[in-house]
């Protein structure tokens, strides 16, 4: 069976309203998307809600199936912040981004990485029980709703940085709407993919795909040096049945980069 091949649009995040990014993507052939959930594409913390219908029938009009919601590092949202106004407020707001993804029709919420102060971190154990508290109180809330909340392993300050640690917050959550996302940019800081995605297994709720090179992560496939044929192996030795979101930041030419993502990764069995 292939693997299903789906996109970001973050890529159009200044170039591209909401909807043009959305028919854009169309265009290119995909049926699955990975919202943004961030201004200027964006804003679900209105109180009128407006702009959920107005995803809701932007979703429809280009014939795509939501795949994941993605409020991003850059959203301020941070369960590992010292400050306990700054992590109420992130449960909050991932509480309503739940909501939102549940009005959309359902996916994966993916989790923005907590992150720890580059200079002075607080002790590892202190914050993992900051950010368990805050992710169980998320699951809760997802568990109403039926909403998917995705731990992304990331690199450098950020907090999940292998697939062990996602594991035992997964273990510890012990929800089943909590799962994990594996983003393979983040991961040869610290491990090997496709041995990682063998060991998250049938946890696994969503991939993201894009290259790497000299450190620099979300590139065009092709343009870096990460190896996608044992990815694609690793997937299908677990029985992966979830979206591989292709996830680059190339705004410079964000349509060729997608299109040529998608012909390399279809070449290797993964089907828009």
């Amino acid at each position: 069976m292939a693997l299903k091949l789906g996109c970001s649009i973050y890529s159009y995040l200044w170039s591209h309203s909401f909807g043009e990014a959305l028919e854009r993507v169309s265009d290119l052939g995909f049926k699955h998307v990975e919202i943004v959930s961030m201004p200027p594409h964006i804003w679900i913390e209105t109180p009128d809600r407006r702009s959920w219908s107005a995803a809701h029938k932007a979703l429809d009009v280009n014939r795509l199936e939501l795949a994941s919601v993605n409020p991003s590092c850059a959203s301020g949202i941070n369960l590992a912040n010292t400050n306990p106004a700054v992590r109420e407020d992130s449960v909050q707001r991932l509480k309503t981004t739940i909501e939102f993804v549940h009005e959309l029709g359902g996916g994966v919420l993916v989790l923005p990485p907590p992150v720890l102060h580059s200079l002075m971190p607080a002790p590892f154990e202190t914050a993992w029980g900051w950010v368990k508290e805050g992710i169980e109180r998320c699951a809760r809330h997802a568990e109403g709703y039926g909403v998917t909340v995705g731990l992304e392993n990331a690199a450098g300050y950020r907090f999940f940085t292998t697939a062990g640690l996602l594991q035992r917050m997964v273990d510890e959550v012990a929800s089943p709407c909590v799962r994990m996302v594996y983003d393979v940019t983040n991961g040869p800081e610290s491990e090997y993919p496709p041995a990682a995605l063998r060991q998250i297994g049938d946890c696994l709720a969503l991939i993201h795909l894009s290259d790497k090179s000299d450190g620099n992560g979300h590139l065009p496939i092709g343009m870096g040096q990460v190896a996608f044929e044992p990815i694609a192996a690793s997937l299908r030795a677990t029985g992966f049945q979830g979206v591989s979101v292709v996830e680059v930041t190339h705004p410079q030419a964000s349509d060729g980069a997608l299109l040529s993502a998608a012909a390399r990764l279809e070449a290797l069995g993964w089907k828009r």
